[in-house]
């Protein structure tokens, strides 16, 4: 019994960390250059500048994990309204 404990806790660490590095590298890299895109797009290039804030930097991560939501919601509503 102890042994089967600790197997299902180590597992359950496992999972938990492999979630947390993907979550980070997806918010981390895909929400901030789909966010970049978006804002340069929206402001014809003037925002964020060439080397953003931290503030800057949160503010294209943001934008780009609603952006990347919004065009997943958009294209499920579609397919299944189809």
């Amino acid at each position: 019994m102890p042994l089967e404990d600790i197997a299902e806790g180590a597992a359950r660490l496992l999972g938990r960390v492999l979630f947390e590095i993907v979550f980070e590298l997806f918010y981390e890299i895909v929400g901030y250059y789909v966010g970049l895109g978006v804002l340069r797009v929206l402001t014809f290039g003037s925002y964020p500048p060439k080397t953003p804030t931290e503030r800057q930097a949160t503010m294209c991560k943001i934008l780009g994990i609603l952006t990347v939501v919004g065009t997943i919601g958009f294209a499920f509503y579609h397919l299944n309204n189809s």
